[in-house]
């Protein structure tokens, strides 16, 4: 074979940190230099192999894919403290000749990544080669076979070929490593030779990327010492047409470097020779590698007869979901002839594809779930579009009700399985792996790979992390522009975004690498709910890998089932752990058994809620965009079940960028008319108010108006959301011929098709719509009707963050969280009429176990009357309550109730001591200390001050205007802090000038806050010169504002921007998420007022009631003098 046409010694970028060559940029090179074969082989991984295989083949090159494996010389040693570790390792080449050879790939590679093997890296040994059939064996490139006397460690099979490698890097230690595999050329189990050269990028100007690109994968900052510096720069795959000059340099630098070679008497010396100068490449290349196939589905076998399973357990679902009210709806008796007949086509779609097995595994997990404790969602995806779904149990949407499409779910043109997707409860989610592995086989359960990619944003952010770049300084990469949820490059962002532009301009280095980096993998994880059951042993498909999590299989979600390992998402939400504590709260405080699938649809006092935006906390409807949605919607009247499922739909990107959510609303509202293009689109519209939401719309349409079959539209609906060009064209002119039969006039026929190829790309799934629909009806059922054992439910299981506001939205309900009693709570969120009383395990120092114990002894002894009971009881040997425990139960108020001296648990005098016990749970304003004089020395101290910051030059802002602040009069009661002055500020030397004063002047006016009592100063003491500032900015600035508060000691903070907010707050996540909420800052005895820049109302009206709250807050928290 031409040496021009073929490359050896490719990695690819799943040796993560060793490689910039992605599937698609390796393929796209090696087409444009003309090779017709490329040889790959990465660092204990064969996962580029499916994909890899398939994308070459598509461009006419031929792939052979293997591994690198690594044999140690222990691979089960780990470091011990205080010793010296060593354990070198060869990495050598193995590629599979068949599909026995592959099988063996996997099991090595799965042993050296089992719990006794693993340590940083998945680690094999020479003993393991024994076990290899049909495959090829090479000596390896970098890291491979350095000494000839190691060749007695290789023991192979028959079956297998030895290759030696040479690889003609232009070295000293090269030479001498190729001198050895010389050497091993005398072994007579060496068929012949190859040469190879390594290749892990395109280009050779990509070589200084190399140590980068490690340091991001090992988040290594880039002067580590401990970092591996690359000092041979030539390993490119454009390299390749040398390779044969290099191989024949290389033979004469070894005959000349090497004295020993003079003599005639040296064994090796005829095997020297024997090579003259070239390789037998011919052998290698004629090995019948092996060549991937898609595998047929491997599943566990449920029944003898798995479709006669099926159609029983239909009957059996028909006689109980047919004839008894689910969700509040019966099929009415002249409506079950279209259910038979929907029934009999679906039974006769799955038993001519074979699919009989994998809805009875599906069946039989949620079956087991139901049945042991564990709820399970309504649905997931497209499986609520299965009339056989609904009556197996699987789903609890009934298709027809809602009018789902089958061929949305199962198309009968594709082979490919179906994916039923499922929610299961959080904290029982394991118990489904575990009975699936008991079941099935530790063997035969596994997840799956995740493989994690540097998008666009995150490359720049890495990279630019390892180079020491501060967060502040990499801001801009928040403005990478999305289409449709989809990031844009980074080229296309600087074109769209002049702040990402100008990062270009400022960090050039950073900026050539992070390029580079886009697309390129940096780890390996597990799929968050990808789950793969077999019927036979994994290893025999699949490499069995380690992960934090467990095992996965080595394929990710894109390719596992083309081996036939067939995907599964066990996901775990936690919404059905919420609706399951409410169910518990609701019958143990009520007596009433809540069944909600007892719950129709349509209870006015549940829409109600919905259509006035009263969904803090729903699901699904819990962000602040969406309340807003839902009351807008709303002013067309009171939502139905249909506008809550298509608004899940339409508060999206896609919908939200293109205008279509807003026509819906306009259309909802009676501001514009629904329009039907064509009379034939109006059965499938209507509900929707001729406004495309969903994808079983676009498939309906394309049925009743150009005439497809459903099998037809379904292949239109993926080809247009997948941008498949070819397939579009082929569905574009038998729809236009279709609609034009149809009496359309073709002009509007292609405008109708062009709103289809734009709202195809974005459009959602109605079946998933409805399923998670019908989880927020319930979950806004319970707060309707259960209020305080829902708030009780959210509060189990969300974190800390979270509290405040599921707090505050109790009591707009009336429902009020208070600390813990001695005498009624427990471990968990306890609800006592319309109070929700804290867990002891809430205070700090006292955990869940202790919390027990607690409840323990107040059942041993008995209602506790004083506070000294509780002490006896917790003084008694084994009682594991500690005195740390009882004090701060003592502090936040748990004995109030039973000692009468003592203020009560709600009383404002306690609250600082419960801010600091009780994180997250305290949302009152704690009383601040009261306001000190404004003295004199305090004045002069502040004059000092900005004396400094005058003449400061430790930023980019120096010499620029520097406004003064606003100084209170007799008293300091609060401190107003922004980011930075304002251009109106700038002007006029003075902070609280122009527009932005206005409105703050307002403010204090309207909640009745003097200004005298208030001072105002800014984070950052010039105007910013840019859309954000720098870290050099605020950490120059922020040592004047910290000192400006410790000379002033206000009780109260505002902070008037996110900067300040990370300032005073510094785990605050999201400030803007935050903004009227109050927190206590201990370190500085004063309450921290979350804010926003005033000027923000100037762009959004609607912010002007974040101010109000902001200001509200500010008036709540100031002491009475």
């Amino acid at each position: 074979m031409d040496w021009n046409k073929f490359r050896i010694g490719i990695m690819t970028d799943f040796s993560i940190g060793q490689s910039l060559l992605t599937t698609e940029k390796l393929v796209e090179s090696a087409k444009a230099i003309g090779l017709e074969k490329i040889v790959v082989a990465d660092d204990m991984t064969i996962s580029s192999l499916i994909q890899l295989q398939r994308a070459a083949k598509a461009e006419g090159i031929d792939a052979m894919i293997g591994v690198k494996f690594r044999c140690y010389a222990d691979p089960t040693a780990k470091k011990k403290v205080g010793e010296k570790y060593e354990n070198p390792y060869v990495a050598l080449k193995i590629f599979a000749k068949d599909e026995e050879g592959q099988k063996t790939i996997y099991k090595i590679l799965t042993r050296a990544n089992s719990e006794e093997r693993y340590y940083y890296n998945a680690r094999g040994s020479f003993e393991d080669l024994k076990d290899l059939r049909n495959c090829v064996v090479t000596f390896g490139d970098l890291f491979g076979l350095t000494d000839a006397n190691d060749l007695r460690k290789i023991e192979l099979d028959p079956s297998c070929s030895l290759y030696a490698e040479f690889c003609p890097i232009n070295t000293p230690y090269w030479d001498r490593v190729n001198m050895e595999r010389i050497k091993a050329l005398a072994d007579e189990r060496v068929k012949a030779s190859i040469v190879s050269y390594p290749a892990m990028y395109a280009t050779l100007d990509e070589a200084n990327s190399m140590t980068p690109l490690k340091a991001v994968c090992t988040n290594t900052n880039i002067k580590s010492p401990f970092l591996p510096h690359q000092y041979v720069r030539d390993f490119a795959l454009e390299r390749a047409p040398t390779l044969q000059k290099d191989f024949q340099e290389m033979f004469r630098r070894i005959i000349n470097r090497y004295p020993v070679l003079k003599d005639e008497n040296e064994p090796y010396l005829s095997c020297l020779y024997k090579t003259n100068g070239a390789c037998w490449a011919e052998e290698f290349h004629a090995e019948p590698f092996f060549k991937f196939e898609k595998h047929a589905p491997c599943l566990p076998q449920m029944a003898e007869d798995a479709f006669a399973e099926v159609v029983r357990q239909c009957k059996e679902g028909w006689k109980t979901r047919m004839f008894t009210k689910r969700l509040g709806y019966c099929p009415d008796a002249s409506l079950l002839p279209k259910y038979k007949d929907r029934l009999a086509y679906e039974l006769g779609i799955i038993k001519k594809m074979g699919f009989s097995n994998y809805f009875l595994v599906v069946a039989d997990i949620v079956n087991w779930s139901k049945n042991n404790g564990v709820r399970v969602g309504c649905g997931r995806g497209s499986a609520g579009g299965s009339l056989i779904a609904y009556l197996m149990g699987i789903t609890e949407v009934d298709p027809i009700r809602f009018n789902l499409i089958f061929e949305r779910f199962i198309n009968p043109s594709r082979q490919d399985l179906p994916d039923v997707d499922l929610d299961y409860q959080s904290s029982k989610r394991y118990k489904v792996i575990e009975y699936l592995t008991a079941k099935y086989g530790v063997d035969r359960v596994s997840g799956i790979s995740n493989y994690g990619t540097l998008a666009s944003a995150s490359a720049f952010r890495d990279t630019g992390r390892i180079f020491g770049l501060s967060p502040n300084d990499m801001a801009a990469t928040k403005l990478v522009p999305k289409e449709n949820g989809i990031s844009a490059t980074l080229t296309e962002a600087a074109d769209a975004v002049p702040e990402i532009d100008k990062l270009k301009d400022t960090y050039p280095d950073v900026w050539k690498h992070a390029l580079r980096f886009e697309g390129v993998m940096r780890s390996l994880g597990q799929h968050a709910a990808g789950t793969v059951v077999a019927g036979e042993p994994l290893v025999n498909r699949a490499v069995v890998e380690r992960r934090a999590e467990g095992n996965v299989v080595n394929w990710d979600k894109r390719v596992v089932e083309d081996y036939g390992l067939i995907k599964m998402d066990i996901l775990g939400l936690s919404t059905l752990d919420v609706l399951d504590i409410a169910q518990e709260y609701i019958e143990k405080n009520h007596g009433v058994k809540v069944n909600y699938l007892d719950l129709p649809l349509d209870d006015p006092k549940v829409l109600d809620m919905f259509t006035n935006g009263n969904t803090t906390a729903v699901f699904q409807f819990d962000s602040q965009g969406m309340q807003n949605l839902l009351k807008r919607l709303g002013k067309g009247g009171r939502l139905s079940f249909d506008d809550i499922t298509a608004a899940t739909a339409l508060y999206r990107p896609g919908p939200l960028d293109s205008g279509l959510t807003e026509e819906y609303v306009q259309i909802k509202q009676g501001l514009k008319s629904p329009h039907y293009d064509h009379p034939s689109v109006k059965a499938a519209l209507e509900d929707t108010y001729g406004v495309m939401v969903y994808q079983e719309q676009i498939m309906q349409v394309s049925r009743d108006l150009a005439g497809f079959t459903m099998v037809e539209a379904d292949g239109l609906r993926k080809s247009v959301a997948k941008k498949q060009v070819d397939k579009m064209a082929h569905y574009k002119d038998k729809f236009v011929e279709g609609a034009v039969a149809k009496g359309m006039e073709k002009e509007k026929v292609e405008e109708l098709w062009g709103k289809i190829e734009k709202f195809a790309s974005y459009a959602f799934n109605k079946s998933h719509s409805v399923a998670y629909s019908i989880n927020s009806y319930w979950t806004c059922w319970v707060k309707t009707y259960y209020t305080a054992e829902y708030f009780a439910a959210q509060l189990s299981i969300v974190k800390e963050d979270k509290y405040p506001n599921i707090i505050k939205d109790a009591r707009s309900c009336g429902i009020e969280v208070i600390p813990p009693d001695i005498n009624y709570s427990t471990e968990k969120f306890e609800v006592k009429g319309k109070e929700i009383l804290c867990p002891f395990s809430a205070v700090k120092g006292c955990s869940e176990n202790t919390a027990l114990k607690i409840v323990a002894a107040r059942k041993k002894h008995g209602r506790f009357e004083t506070m000294q009971d509780f002490v006896d009881e917790a003084a008694k040997k084994g009682s594991g309550i500690n005195c740390r425990v009882v004090a701060n139960l003592n502090e936040v108020g748990a004995f109030a109730n039973i000692e009468l001296t003592q203020p009560k648990s709600t009383d404002p005098s306690r609250r600082k001591i419960q801010a600091g016990l009780m994180p997250g749970l305290i949302v009152d304003t704690v009383l601040a200390r009261k306001a000190e004089a404004f003295s004199e020395d305090k004045e002069l101290k502040i004059a000092e001050i900005y004396q400094e910051v005058f003449s400061c030059s430790g930023c980019s802002l120096a010499g620029k205007c520097h406004p003064e602040p606003i100084t209170c009069g007799a008293k300091c009661q609060y401190m107003l802090v922004f980011d930075c002055p304002s251009k109106d500020d700038d002007d006029r030397g003075k902070l609280l000038s122009g527009t932005c004063g206005k409105l703050v002047k307002e403010q204090l006016k309207e909640h009745g806050i003097s200004p005298a009592l208030g001072y105002t100063t800014a984070l950052v003491k010039a105007k910013k010169t840019d859309k954000f500032l720098t870290n050099e900015q605020l950490n120059g600035c922020s040592k004047y504002l910290d000192r400006e508060v410790e000379v002033l000691k206000p009780s109260v903070i505002v902070c008037l921007g996110s900067a300040s907010v990370r300032r005073f707050l510094p785990d605050i996540k999201s400030p803007s998420a935050e903004v009227g909420n109050v927190f206590y800052n201990a370190k500085l005895d004063a309450t921290v007022v979350v804010g926003l820049n005033p000027l923000q109302i100037v762009f959004d009206e609607s912010k002007m009631a974040l101010l109000d709250k902001t200001f509200a807050a500010l008036k709540s928290g100031l002491a009475v003098e």
